[in-house]
């Protein structure tokens, strides 16, 4: 644990294929049992840093014959393997953050199991939720207004702030940050308390993408042409890539579509949407490339 927390071993999480994303529980990448060692075949996408990472936490179809959610287990992975086939993403921001992986026949120990066999689904909600609150809340305590203040700068410098529509804009932001950051300090106090994060960490990490969403438009009002056409070392790059990278708010650790699914379904008790695959075994479902079987 002290190389984790150091980083000086550095893990990745591969759960999102390509046919199952928002919906996970369809991934079709396999593990098969062959003596004292896991087979393992298929393809991840979106895992971020996969190519810098040391070993990799993988979710696995280990029996089709259930229903989706029940026959999923998790295990570790080495990155370093020469069976995992890792490919850069290429960003609109120019980053290359996130990566495609692919698994040839990959061979693992048996203990790599993590947790007990097909409960693989268990662990990866509980880890999701940890990730939502580390999105939602920040790695900054107290009350803090970051983007409003940047920008309240800015149209303050560039003389724009005398436009009364842009201050409300930007008071607007900087009321929707400070909620939030209230929302963050109470599940910090939750979190630091023993409380396992549950649902109500969706809030937070929904909230966040809204705000960036914000933040987009008003780049586009307070700094204008210079975030949009701008060279290496411009004054408007940082804002350039600022919006373009907001897009991602809305999808990494979980899309909007899901947080709001979350929260009516689990924090505010509203009936859950009709589920057309209930109690059908995964093989039986169109899902994937299953849909051309």
């Amino acid at each position: 644990l002290a190389d984790n927390i150091s980083a000086e071993t550095v893990w990745c999480q591969m759960f999102s294929e390509p046919g199952a994303g928002s919906d996970v529980a369809s991934l079709q990448t396999k593990a098969e049992l062959d003596g004292d060692e896991w087979i393992i075949n298929g393809q991840k996408v979106w895992t971020t840093l996969a190519h810098v990472c040391d070993y990799g936490v993988l979710i696995a179809r280990t029996n089709p014959e259930v229903i989706k959610h029940a026959g999923i287990s998790m295990f570790i992975v080495d990155m370093r393997d020469p069976a995992v086939e890792i490919r850069p993403i290429h960003q609109i921001d120019g980053g290359m953050h996130f990566n495609e992986v692919f698994f040839t026949d990959i061979r693992i120990p048996k203990d790599n199991l993590l947790g007990p066999l097909h409960e693989g689904w268990r662990l990866a909600t509980s880890m999701l939720m940890y990730e939502r609150v580390a999105i939602g809340t920040g790695s900054t305590g107290g009350i803090t207004t970051p983007h409003a203040k940047r920008l309240i700068e800015y149209a303050q410098k560039s003389g724009t702030i005398s436009n009364p529509v842009l201050r409300q804009k930007l008071m607007k932001l900087y009321c929707e940050e400070t909620a939030k950051s209230l929302v963050s300090m109470r599940t910090r106090a939750e979190l630091k308390a023993g409380k396992a994060p549950g649902p109500g960490g969706s809030l937070g990490k929904l909230h966040g993408s809204k705000i960036l969403r914000d933040v987009r438009s008003l780049i586009n009002d307070v700094v204008g042409m210079e975030a949009d056409a701008w060279a290496e070392g411009d004054r408007g790059q940082w804002w350039g890539r600022l919006a373009l990278g907001s897009f991602q708010a809305g999808i990494a650790g979980g899309t909007d579509e899901i947080q709001k699914n979350i929260i009516g379904d689990r924090v505010l008790g509203l009936p859950r949407e009709p589920s057309v695959d209930k109690g059908v075994p995964f093989k039986d479902l169109l899902v994937g490339t299953q849909k051309d079987s």
